[in-house]
């Protein structure tokens, strides 16, 4: 029953209620006559607090997990990143709705009925967070299917995982001129996409490739450190980081919590991975036989070593 009235919108008294909401802030105008002059609780509708644009207003909120279900009193936010954070409301109920197949909530939210479709959050620390990223030519696109330019997008990054701990960087470098120097970095959505985009890298490039390029990053990196930028050697370094870019598409999905970083699943339309080659079921497509050849042909130039130099330790 109590499923059933929370799917309806139907409030309980107690819960939904707390003597500042009035039936108009629960969606219930019609129950308000228009037509008497006077009636109970006609002044409680004209009271300062029941008139400001800003008061709580039932809502009903859907998680982005639909799986997971709100603890009833958990407090929300509209930014994540302030501190302390600012609440704009609670969760009145919250159920897993069998008939709708994901969780649902009613909650009191401040300006409620001017936030729908709106994102808010409810900050909840033992909760991990699901998050999605999309690339299109090794360039971040989308988080959790959103489109965004590339300022809002780093900015939520930097909300969902700065919350979570995640991005902060305490370490010994070196300078140019050889000094070590103490650095202590806050970066969670560069951490976040760097994660996820060489999770997508790992499916996309070849072996070669994929080890070429990480010497390459690490030549980029000194560039930039040392303020090479406008140089020669940056721009083809740049040329073929760019080409290696070109199958880089596809969507990784994390889960942050506490400082860490999991990767959970990552597809890709040009993945080169293959699970008809990978694996060792029955049903694998891969020729067994064509690894009798390539074992001996690969350990041939060894056993020639050991037959004519010995190794005395080894006979």
């Amino acid at each position: 029953m109590h499923i059933l009235r929370a799917e309806k919108g139907f409030i309980i008294v107690g819960q939904e209620t707390d003597g500042s909401v009035t039936p108009i802030d629960l969606n219930m105008s019609w129950i308000v006559s228009k037509k008497k002059y006077d009636f109970i609780g006609k002044r409680a509708l004209s009271r300062s607090d029941t008139v400001k644009e800003d008061r709580k207003q039932l809502v009903g909120i859907l998680t982005k997990d639909p799986n997971y279900v709100l603890e009833e009193g958990a407090q929300l936010v509209e930014k994540i990143t302030q501190n302390p954070m600012k609440m704009i409301g609670h969760v009145t109920s919250s159920y897993y709705s069998s008939n709708l197949g994901r969780s649902i909530a009613l909650a009191l939210v401040k300006e409620g009925l001017k936030k729908k479709g709106k994102t808010i959050y409810a900050p909840m620390p033992h909760k991990n967070v699901e998050v999605e990223i999309t690339f299109e030519a090794g360039i971040p696109k989308a988080v959790n299917g959103e489109v965004l330019a590339a300022v809002p997008l780093v900015n939520l990054l930097n909300e969902l995982a700065g919350t979570n701990g995640i991005g902060r960087v305490d370490h010994i470098e070196n300078r140019l001129v050889g000094i070590k120097s103490r650095e202590i970095y806050e970066a969670p959505a560069a951490t976040v996409l760097h994660a996820a985009h060489q999770a997508l890298e790992t499916m996309t490039l070849g072996k070669q490739q994929q080890r070429f390029k990480e010497r390459v990053a690490q030549e980029y990196a000194d560039l930039i450190y040392n303020g090479l930028w406008f140089t020669p050697l940056r721009s083809d370094l740049q040329a073929f980081v760019n080409s290696t870019q070109t199958h880089v598409t596809g969507t990784v999905r994390l889960s942050l919590n506490k400082g860490n970083i999991a990767v959970t699943g990552r597809k890709a339309a040009r993945s080169l991975y293959s699970f008809n080659l990978a694996t060792y079921d029955k049903d694998d497509v891969f020729d067994h036989g064509a690894a009798s050849g390539f074992i001996n042909l690969y350990s041939l130039p060894f056993k020639t070593q050991a037959e004519i130099q010995p190794d005395p330790e080894n006979r």
